[in-house]
């Protein structure tokens, strides 16, 4: 016979739960409870039925019993099947409070990551933690990161709590969640960037560069140009879906500046690293009175000419300088003090005209003059404070060459000369034997003298006189008739002497 009991009260406060078999109001022992089944107790506990966890085994007495009788009760389990067991007679008895069962539970934990997959057991409504890691490294660049737990199960945890606690209250099931990231690399060799770290799987990166143009040293700066990506945004986004790098472009610039006191300069500005860079500036000479002016000299990096290019390949700082020039009147003469004029005086290396501008405060050579094609030397040295006239001696000479017979008197002979540069004339002496040539340079003359068949070649230079005797006809006449004259002496004083022989040989 199996019925109920009520214990009484509507809680069983700290007593455990009690599960009865019993054959009531027995006052003999001549009839025997016959084994009856239970399995499946269960017992509320916060508005929830749960199962007992433990069963244990007790054998007495109720109310009213004849404790005299025998008592061949007893308890055991149903094969071993948690929560279930039989009560009745020709069962073991056994020990008071001994322990059929305990209910436990299994919590499984599954994590693709991180090697926290378990599957422990544990007692029926005890507490259990699990723990995850919160982020997991893959490698440098890649890496997964704890979103949280998905439980299943009565007392189970779902949430994103890297440490959590689960109520054993059946079987339950854990899943770590995760999500993958990749490292964005995102450099600059300049300035700051943002946008740089770890990223979700599937997502986009913003990247941007605080500024575009970054001030480097003095003169030098780096403009943004763009991302390696291709794209020229300052502002950029890159889909990630991999480890990824970007860097940020720039192009290094330099300043050239230059400045002048007067007119204007162009060409000054940023320039690319290794370009070029053209520097010029408007004028060159600025009047400061009839005679004066301030003239372009240089720049500052010693290139003399008003526009110049120059490879951008640091910063450049130029000055245009200028130089106080005053008209000077170059007067060239010949070693007599006369005016001559030449095609142009060359000082230090440069051609001038007779009236040119020339440096002040500084001492200039002339090295030579052009002069009928023939290049004077010069060492006159020279520096100017002020306008004014220099008078420059030239190596020029009047030329005079004159012919004469041995007796003195002039011959006009015929000459053949040649100059220094390279130039010939023929010339008549006249009846006085001279002739003067003007103006010759270095008084340079290779002459040849003809008269009557007979030619004599001289040379002069330095102002030195050609002064030639000559043999002339006249003088060969004369000399052939002396030459007669002595001969036929010779004659007649012998024809005597052989005359005054045969007659004293006669008298003899």
């Amino acid at each position: 016979i199996v019925g109920s009991i009520d214990l009484g009260t509507s809680s069983s406060g700290p007593n455990p739960p009690t599960a009865f078999a019993e054959y009531a109001d027995t006052l003999s022992n001549s009839a025997y409870m016959h084994p009856v089944k239970f399995r499946n107790l269960e017992f509320m506990q916060d508005g929830n039925f749960k199962l007992v966890p433990k069963g244990y085994s007790y054998v007495g007495y109720g109310k009213g019993s004849n404790e005299q009788l025998s008592n061949p009760y007893g308890v055991a389990e149903v094969d071993n099947y948690v929560d279930y067991f039989e009560a009745g007679s020709g069962l073991p008895i056994l020990p008071n409070y001994t322990q059929l069962w305990e209910l436990g539970y299994s919590l499984t934990i599954k994590s693709t990551y991180a090697n926290i997959s378990s599957i422990n057991s544990y007692l029926a409504y005890s507490k259990a933690n699990i723990s995850a890691p919160a982020v997991v490294y893959l490698s440098k660049t890649e890496r997964v990161v704890f979103e949280g737990w998905q439980g299943n199960g009565q007392g189970s945890y779902s949430g994103n709590s890297t440490n959590a606690t689960v109520y054993m209250g059946s079987n339950i099931t854990e899943t770590a969640l995760w999500q993958k990231q990749y490292f964005l690399n995102a450099t600059t060799p300049y300035g700051s960037l943002t946008g740089g770290g770890w990223y979700d799987s599937g997502t986009y990166a913003a990247i941007n560069v605080s500024q575009k143009i970054v001030p480097v040293a003095a003169g030098v700066r780096a403009v943004f140009k763009g991302w390696s990506d291709g794209s020229t945004n300052q502002n950029t986004t890159l889909y990630i879906g991999a480890p990824s790098n970007i860097t940020a472009e720039w192009q290094l610039q330099y300043l050239i500046n230059s400045t002048s006191q007067y007119g204007k300069v162009t060409g000054t500005g940023w320039y690319d690293a290794n370009s070029i860079a053209t520097i010029g500036i408007n004028i060159t000479n600025v009047t400061t009175g009839p005679k004066s002016r301030m003239s372009f000299y240089g720049w500052t990096n010693g290139n003399r000419n008003s526009s110049f290019s120059i490879k951008a390949s640091a910063p450049i700082f130029l000055t245009a300088t200028f130089v106080p020039q005053y008209l000077v009147d170059f007067v060239t003469e010949d070693e007599y003090g006369n005016p001559i004029t030449v095609q142009y005086l060359n000082i230090d290396g440069t051609n001038i005209t007779n009236e040119s501008y020339i440096d002040s405060n500084k001492t200039y050579s002339i090295s030579y003059a052009e002069y009928k094609g023939v290049q004077l030397s010069s060492n006159y040295r020279f520096s100017v404070s002020s306008p004014q006239t220099i008078y420059v001696k030239l190596p020029v000479y009047n030329l005079v060459m004159h012919a004469s017979s041995v007796f003195g008197t002039p011959i006009n002979a015929t000459v053949y000369a040649k100059f220094k540069n390279g130039t010939a004339a023929t010339y008549h002496l006249g009846n006085n034997g001279t002739i003067t040539i003007y103006d010759v340079p270095y008084g340079y003359v290779q002459a040849t003298f003809s008269y009557f068949g007979i030619s004599q070649n001289e040379f002069a230079e330095n102002g030195m006189p050609l002064n030639i005797t000559m043999f002339t006809p006249s003088l060969l006449f004369i000399i052939i008739a002396g030459i007669l004259i002595i001969f036929a002496v010779g004659k007649i004083s012998a024809v005597i002497k052989s005359k005054g022989a045969k007659a004293s040989k006669h008298n003899q």
